[in-house]
């Protein structure tokens, strides 16, 4: 179907993005998006009657609809551009983002963990519904490759770092035994002891430090970001320096800077701890 129109207000020279939502029996109607900007991801629910959608510009929306295209539930305004679906719903937020991923439970519709996976290129989720991987592959990053198991909660299971310059290419579960999980259960109250006491950490600092920025803030992530990666492009530089590999003057001048960025982490650590 292609679909020729207008802009009278001529709000963009790209163009604008719109969800149509259309049934096998012919039918079809326009899915509401109260938020412009692109969309960046949709996913269906297993049971096919609900899906989410994440749209509009950063921080972006998401939000679960109905067959009649009903906003049935708001997930709010995060910085984030993919979503999983299965029992549980990983909102995420990677390539220029920080990696910020989100776990919610589809059946009560809350929050059952936040946590940040740095440099992720790849995400998948378990055959048994509540763990999943996150993986740095080639080509698209070829420093620090390596790949992360997780439960829902936020927990890190393994953990595989590829060692020199060894690149990962490709990550997937093994399909044997797929339906052979049982149902997954998700008992928040497991989570809640730990989200109270963050509560009222945050409710504490916030009498003690009225005004500072979130630990969690994207600002905070990206500045923590990217003084880990220079110092893991310095280790890699180092790495090549001992086995007698001729180094570039910009090179040599960054492995002079170690201590300075070092220094850089230390404090955006402190101010993490003291602000979150």
């Amino acid at each position: 179907m292609a679909i020729l129109d207008v802009d009278p207000q001529n709000k963009s020279y790209y163009g604008c993005e719109n969800l149509h939502l259309m049934t096998t029996y012919g039918e079809a109607c326009n899915v509401p998006l109260d938020r412009e900007g692109p969309i960046h991801s949709v996913d269906w629910h297993p049971g096919s009657k609900l899906f989410c959608v994440v749209y509009g510009y950063i921080p972006s929306k998401a939000a679960l609809f109905d067959l009649k295209a009903n906003r049935v539930f708001d997930f709010g305004c995060e910085p984030r551009n993919e979503i999983f679906v299965v029992l549980l719903m990983f909102l995420c937020g990677f390539g220029s983002i920080s990696g910020n991923i989100e776990c919610w439970s589809m059946k009560d519709r809350k929050k059952i963990s936040e946590f940040v996976a740095e440099d992720t290129t790849f995400f998948e989720i378990s055959p048994d519904g509540i763990h999943f991987i996150t993986a740095t592959t080639s080509p698209r990053l070829r420093v620090s490759n390596g790949l992360k198991i997780w439960h829902c909660s936020g927990k890190v299971i393994h953990e595989i770092n590829c060692i020199d310059e060894t690149l990962l290419w490709q990550v997937i579960w093994s399909s044997e035994g797929k339906d052979k999980f049982p149902k997954p259960v998700i008992d928040l109250s497991s989570f809640q002891g730990a989200k109270a006491a963050l509560t009222f950490h945050h409710i504490c600092a916030a009498r003690s430090k009225p005004n500072r920025p979130n630990r969690h803030s994207v600002k905070w992530i990206l500045d923590s970001t990217e003084t880990n990666r220079k110092l893991r492009q310095i280790k890699i530089l180092k790495d090549k320096q001992s086995q007698g590999c001729k180094l570039e003057l910009n090179q040599i001048e960054k492995i002079n800077r170690e201590e300075e960025i070092q220094a850089q982490l230390e404090q955006l650590t402190i101010t993490g701890e003291d602000h979150g």
